[in-house]
């Protein structure tokens, strides 16, 4: 699951002051990452990390010339999904559109773009649904949500304005505008609470297929600024920590552990450890048992691995950098 400028800062589960995951912070064979990085600050250059075994030093170059996980997949005869509700073209969009277009089942189901309120990320369970209920009996199926994407007012239905006051009730303001600094986040808080529902309804449909060895892995694009400390930054794009430090974690069904104990015993120990979007891969591919010439899965988080530096913007190792002013930037 891919989702969408969603920070590590405002999890429950990272230590958030306000109560935003009630639901997952509960679940069991749940393990959250305490310390995952994006290598970008913008979608269309941190997912092709997430989906491929593309170097850090290369998280701006567009042209690497291999395929990403759903082919190697398709190879090892799984059936692949892909099911967004965020936009198939634009400028934002195409490079993972790319990758995208990989799958065997393709489905992009928000009809609008980011800055109109479309449908909620909750379209997608009925067609998560169907795919789950498919004859084939090996699936990859990627889903790639809106999230915490601005404006975050558009993410959640009128229930989950629990945070007040927020954008719901605002007719004309920017997000780079501080004289709403309070209502951007409480805004941007809302989003994460529903994000933890819809997440959780997600490993509940999961849960419920009895026979089944499954494997869940989530993590955000990018994270986000909203004006923290007394910095001037709101929004993605920014070097600051909150636009690398993100939001993710793995949640396996009781089956997949019987058959697979130590993998999990190596991810509960590797849950605290510093670690990357390149960690993605070679877990997604060592969880399903699958072999790849000359790739050892380095980074798997399912295994003892090394540290590895962690660069970010191509060139800066993050662990190496004093953050810098109010913004906590890294340059």
């Amino acid at each position: 699951m891919i989702g969408e400028t969603s920070r590590r800062e405002n999890w429950q589960m990272n230590g958030y002051s306000r109560i935003t995951n009630p639901l997952l912070s509960q679940k069991e064979n749940l393990i959250n990452f305490t310390n995952m990085l994006s290598l970008s600050n913008a979608t269309r250059s941190s997912i092709p990390m997430i989906l491929t075994r593309k170097p850090a030093e290369q998280v701006y170059h567009f042209n690497f010339p291999e395929k990403s996980i759903i082919s190697a997949f398709k190879e090892a005869g799984f059936s692949t999904y892909w099911i967004s509700t965020q936009q198939k073209f634009g400028a934002f969009d195409t490079s993972t559109s790319v990758y995208a277009r990989e799958a065997d089942h393709m489905l992009f189901l928000n009809k609008t773009g980011y800055s109109n309120q479309g449908d909620t990320d909750e379209v997608i369970l009925p067609v998560l649904k169907q795919a789950i209920k498919s004859p084939e009996n090996k699936k990859l199926i990627i889903l790639h949500t809106l999230g915490s994407h601005y404006n975050y007012s558009h993410r959640y239905p009128k229930k989950f304005d629990i945070f007040k006051p927020s954008l719901s009730n605002i007719k004309n303001y920017s997000m780079q505008d501080k004289k709403y600094k309070n209502e951007l986040k409480n805004s941007y808080d809302n989003s994460i609470l529903y994000t933890d529902y819809f997440l959780n309804q997600i490993i509940e449909i999961l849960k419920k297929e009895e026979g089944v060895s499954s494997f869940l892995f989530y993590t955000s694009d990018h994270g986000e600024d909203l004006f923290d400390n007394q910095c001037d930054k709101s929004g993605h794009g920014n070097t600051t920590i909150y636009n690398y430090e993100i939001s993710s974690f793995t949640w396996y069904s009781d089956l997949y552990q019987k058959k697979n104990s130590e993998k999990i015993f190596w991810l509960d120990k590797n849950k605290n450890r510093k670690i990357n979007q390149t960690s993605v891969f070679p877990t997604l591919v060592d969880a399903a048992n699958l072999k790849i010439p000359n790739d050892r899965l380095k980074r798997s988080l399912l295994k003892k691995f090394a540290d590895y530096p962690r660069f970010v913007n191509q060139v800066i190792d993050f662990d190496k950098k004093r953050p810098k002013g109010v913004c906590k930037e890294i340059q």
